[in-house]
């Protein structure tokens, strides 16, 4: 079970949903579900918790990197090495 299915099990919360589209690990807390001081720090270290567990999944599987695109120049069409190189012999 995730964490998100666990902080939907809990009172005053359901789905972040504000455009038809549920924002997928998003809760929902309505006011009444914070109005206690130890509850809100009971949902404030639940989203600590999940976004260091999200950062170190993101760092467990580095993503491959798309090949960066050459750059013209805007009006010259040569690219920047021929441009410094140009520049170099005057």
């Amino acid at each position: 079970m995730t964490d998100t299915a666990t902080a939907l099990r809990r009172s005053h919360a359901r789905p972040f949903d504000f455009t038809g589209r549920p924002s997928r690990g998003l809760v929902y807390v309505a006011p009444p579900g914070y109005s206690v001081e130890a509850d809100l720090d009971a949902w404030v270290a639940l989203g600590i918790a999940g976004a260091q567990a999200a950062v170190q999944t993101k760092r467990a599987k580095p993503r491959a990197r798309a090949p960066k695109a050459r750059v013209q120049a805007r009006q010259s069409g040569r690219t920047r090495a021929t441009r410094t190189s140009a520049r170099s012999a005057d």
